[in-house]
């Protein structure tokens, strides 16, 4: 790891894989709850770039930077030689120190459009080069309170992540619920407009069995148009029986008689 991570670029690449693999263990995603690199540009066309902001309900932020220098750290953890050893150790501590200033003086929050913690995290990926630190100079986490810093490692930043994927679940759970009291609403307001189109039809379908049974009437009914038809057809029959008796010369049956 010493070779590998001997670039300061490798170290801050590898640092934000880390961490993002810290983000979705808790059950963040990337792009809905967190998202990294995100560009800004103060008023004095200053450009910032804050490694990772994660997003909790209510429209808060919180920052998350990963760029945590591990060099001298890893000269401690190579080196044999006791005397070495306190050397680097030292050089690791001045580097959070350093950290913690360069990261205040940063003041990302300021660069959040929403409510925000009033405070930065600063990743160490590598939990036991915080605890040594720690262990030799306990005031690290002091000064980086002054500073408005919060240091965390995999560990601790696991189990304040997994409370907001906690706030997460329960603020889906309430959009959820809203969602359910919404539809139901239009699902009531659509019915109630289905019953009075539904009424309207029957309305139409009552008037228009009227208007038919009026059609028919004028059509088969006493007064209607086939009785008239069926009258007229009888007078024809009886007219067609007369005719012949009309034009019948008279003289025949007299003859006929004789």
């Amino acid at each position: 790891m010493t070779e590998a991570l001997k670039s300061p670029k490798k170290q801050g690449t590898w640092g934000e894989i880390i961490l993002e693999d810290v983000l979705t263990a808790a059950g963040l995603r990337k792009g809905i709850e967190f998202d990294t690199q995100v560009s800004f540009t103060t008023e004095n066309h200053e450009r910032k770039q804050p490694d990772f902001i994660v997003h909790l309900p209510g429209k808060r932020d919180l920052i998350i930077d990963s760029k945590m220098s591990l060099t001298a750290y890893l000269e401690w953890q190579a080196a044999t030689d006791e005397t070495e050893k306190q050397k680097h150790l030292k050089e690791h501590i001045q580097s959070i120190e350093k950290h913690i200033k360069e990261l205040a003086a940063q003041d990302y929050t300021a660069l959040l459009p929403h409510e925000k913690l009033d405070f930065t995290f600063m990743f160490i990926p590598i939990e036991y080069a915080y605890f040594i630190a720690v262990q030799a100079k306990p005031e690290l986490n002091e000064l980086a309170r002054k500073h408005r810093i919060a240091i965390v490692t995999a560990s601790n930043l696991f189990s304040v992540l997994q409370v907001a994927d906690n706030l997460w679940r329960m603020e889906r759970g309430s959009q959820l619920v809203d969602k359910i009291f919404k539809t139901a609403q239009e699902m009531l307001e659509r019915t109630g407009r289905f019953g009075e189109r539904m009424e309207d039809i029957h309305s139409r379908i009552t008037q228009l069995a009227k208007s038919y049974e009026d059609a028919d009437k004028a059509l088969r009914g006493k007064q209607g148009i086939v009785s008239s038809a069926k009258q007229l057809e009888d007078l024809r029959i009886k007219s067609a029986r007369k005719l012949p008796e009309l034009f019948e010369d008279p003289t025949d049956n007299i003859q006929e008689k004789r």
